[in-house]
């Protein structure tokens, strides 16, 4: 508990360091959201908060890591990945998930050292436009930013790159940091309601893949996600694709909440009126 704590105090340390290089890059990275997106909501959040919801951002995914490494929650978290692929193969989706990433387990995969955090984050980067669950969405990914790996954000924890986002009911980043001499890839997200106000932030942890998509974990949620690279799809704007599940409890037997695959294009240029999936199979 006192490693948490000494993490939240350092937070609060650098939050309000406004002068630092560091800040300014994230300045500059929210006036280009807010040029570029059309999101009221996003537009009331101040810089002070935008900046300090940053290093909070990491600090939370440092939590949720050390949270995660505990050796029940492993188990817990492996099972729900399972679930997850057994279940989309079950009910087979239009977009598999490829490669099927359980020939490691998660506490070696974090082992792998995740330092190809730029060229992964890279793929995302742009517009995105879709639906989840029937609200039609925006999401605007800025090209990650690579940083000074001297620049140590907590004890022994430094930032190597990082990507800001806009992601239709919030914002937030992705983060590839070094902890212990080992790169680890991590998100966190903000929503928001109609006012401005944060109502909800999620830590991510990432395991990156052999073909650069990720595997997302949450407390709650597993997410595959991925650029399509199904040829199939070749007269179809680019898409990536979100498939998961939401659980609850902490059952041997992880109960699904609910599961999904969303899709989102580069492009906005299908028709509206039909939900993402049946597009591709048209």
């Amino acid at each position: 508990m006192l490693l948490l704590m000494t993490w939240v105090q350092s937070a609060q340390v650098i939050t309000y360091s406004q002068k630092s290089e560091l800040d300014k890059l994230l300045l500059s990275d929210q006036q280009l959201l807010i040029e570029n997106c059309n999101a009221s909501a996003f537009q009331q959040i101040s810089e002070t908060v935008f900046i300090s919801q940053f290093y909070e951002g990491i600090s939370q995914c440092l939590l949720f890591l050390e949270q995660l490494l505990q050796r029940e929650n492993l188990k817990m978290q492996h099972r729900r990945l399972k679930k997850t692929i057994t279940h989309h193969e079950a009910k087979q989706i239009g977009h598999p998930i490829l490669p099927n990433p359980m020939d490691k387990r998660i506490k070696k995969i974090l082992q792998l050292n995740s330092d190809n955090g730029d060229r992964i984050f890279d793929s995302f980067s742009g517009k995105w436009f879709g639906h989840w669950n029937n609200y039609r969405m925006e999401h605007h990914w800025l090209p990650p930013k690579a940083i000074d790996t001297t620049l140590l954000i907590f004890p022994e924890v430094s930032l190597q790159v990082y990507q800001t986002a806009y992601t239709g009911d919030g914002f937030g980043w992705n983060y590839q940091i070094k902890k212990n001499g080992t790169s680890l890839l991590m998100g966190y997200v903000c929503h928001i309601n109609a006012q401005g106000q944060i109502i909800q932030k999620r830590p991510h942890i990432g395991l990156p893949q052999p073909d650069n998509s990720i595997i997302w974990i949450t407390k709650d949620h597993i997410y595959f996600e991925y650029i399509c690279p199904d040829p199939n799809h070749k007269n179809v704007p680019k898409h990536y694709v979100i498939t998961g599940a939401q659980f609850r409890g902490k059952e041997m037997v992880p109960k699904t909440h609910f599961a999904f695959q969303e899709i989102y294009f580069s492009k906005f240029q299908f028709n509206p009126n039909l939900s993402v999936k049946s597009h591709l199979q048209e």
